[in-house]
C-alpha cells in the first residue's frame, strides 16, 4: 500500500490532507483515505487520472452536488492538487463496500439484506427525484459507512450517471452482470437502477447472482436461480420478478421497493420466517443475527411505517 511515503503520493496530496493511504481505484481514478489537518475525521479523495476527460470530473461533480440524501456519499470540496490533479473529497466510508462483505465472512444475513436494499432505495428515491439517473448499481458501488454499529449503506460513484431528461446521451458504460436489457441496446432509464438493485437484492439473498451468463432474460422469463426464492415472503418474491421486468415501464419506482422491503423486514422479526420457514429454504446460517436484537427502524422521511401499508 502506498503511503505519504511515497514521493509519488507526495508530489500531488495537498498541503491540508496528511496520513494518505490507497483503498482502491478503477478505471478513471484512484481512491485514497486521508485525514484533514483541522479534524481527526478521515476523508475519501477521488484522485482522476491523467488521462481522465476532465469532462468525467465534472459531470460526477455535477451530479454529486444535485443530491443530499443521507444514502448517498457526501462531497466535502474539489481541488487541484499541486502536481494538476482532479480531486473530489467526499465522506469516507469505513465498512468498505458490498462486494467486500459477499466475498467474506460478513455476507448479509436476510434480514440485513431487506435493510440494506432498504436504505438503497431510499437512496435511489432521492437520486431519481433530483432527475438523476446513477447508470451502475452494484456491491463495488454500494458503501457502509461504519465497521460496527447498525449498517449504514451510502451509493457512491457517479461517474458514469445521466440526467434523465438527457435521453441523447445513451449508455456508454455499464457492468454487464447488473445491466437491465434497455442498457445493452444504449437506452438507460431510471428504471434501469431499479433493475440493478434487484439483482443486488437477489444476489445478497441467493449468495450468488440469480443468473450464470449476464444475459438479459426474455420476456416472461426467470432466472433458473430464481426458484431457490419460492420460500421468501410473497411480497418480496414478486417485487424482484417485477424489478426484473424485461419492459421497464413496468418496474416499480423506488419508494415502493423501499416499501415493501421495510414490510419485510418487519413481518420478519415478528414471525417465524425469522428461524423456521425460511431456514429450511437457505440453511440456518442465513438468519444468524450478528448485530444486536435491536428492532430497526426501516421508513422513509416522511415518517412511513409498514404497519400503516393496508
Amino acid at each position: 500500500m502506498m503511503t505519504a511515503a511515497d514521493p509519488s503520493v507526495e508530489a500531488w496530496l495537498p498541503s491540508q490532507y496528511h496520513d494518505p493511504a490507497l483503498v482502491g481505484g478503477g478505471g478513471q481514478a484512484d481512491v485514497w483515505r486521508a485525514r484533514a489537518r483541522s479534524g481527526p475525521s478521515p476523508v475519501a479523495i477521488k484522485r482522476y487520472k491523467k488521462n481522465t476527460p476532465r469532462g468525467v470530473f465534472y459531470r460526477e461533480l455535477a451530479m454529486l452536488a444535485e443530491v443530499r440524501s443521507p444514502h448517498v456519499v457526501e462531497v466535502y470540496d474539489l481541488l487541484d492538487s499541486p502536481a494538476g490533479d482532479l480531486l473530489l473529497v467526499m465522506e469516507y466510508c469505513a465498512g468498505g463496500n458490498l462486494r467486500d462483505a459477499l466475498e467474506s465472512d460478513a455476507s448479509p444475513t436476510y434480514g440485513e439484506a431487506l435493510r440494506l436494499a432498504s436504505q438503497v432505495a431510499l437512496g435511489l428515491h432521492d437520486i431519481h427525484g433530483r432527475g438523476l439517473i446513477h447508470g451502475d448499481i452494484k456491491p463495488e458501488n454500494l458503501f457502509r459507512l461504519k465497521r460496527t454499529g447498525p449498517p449504514e449503506w451510502k451509493i457512491a460513484d457517479f461517474g458514469v450517471s445521466e440526467f434523465a431528461h438527457a435521453r441523447g446521451n445513451g449508455c456508454r458504460f455499464y457492468t454487464p452482470a447488473y445491466a437491465a436489457p434497455e442498457q445493452k441496446d444504449q437506452r438507460i432509464f431510471q428504471s434501469s437502477d431499479i433493475y440493478a438493485w434487484a439483482v443486488v437484492l437477489a444476489e445478497c439473498l441467493l449468495g450468488r447472482l440469480p443468473w450464470e451468463e449476464p444475459e438479459p432474460l426474455m420476456e416472461n422469463q426467470r432466472p433458473p436461480a430464481f426458484d431457490s426464492l419460492e420460500g421468501l415472503p410473497p411480497d418480496l418474491r414478486d417485487l424482484l420478478f417485477r424489478c426484473l421486468e424485461e419492459r421497464p415501464s413496468l418496474r416499480p419506482d423506488a419508494l415502493a421497493c423501499q416499501k415493501t422491503c421495510a414490510r419485510c423486514y418487519s413481518f420478519w422479526k415478528a414471525s417465524a420466517y425469522c428461524q423456521n420457514d425460511l431456514s429450511q429454504v437457505f440453511g440456518e446460517s442465513l438468519f444468524v443475527d450478528r448485530g444486536s436484537a435491536d428492532v430497526i427502524a426501516l421508513e422513509t422521511e416522511e415518517g412511513w411505517k409498514p404497519s400503516e401499508e393496508k
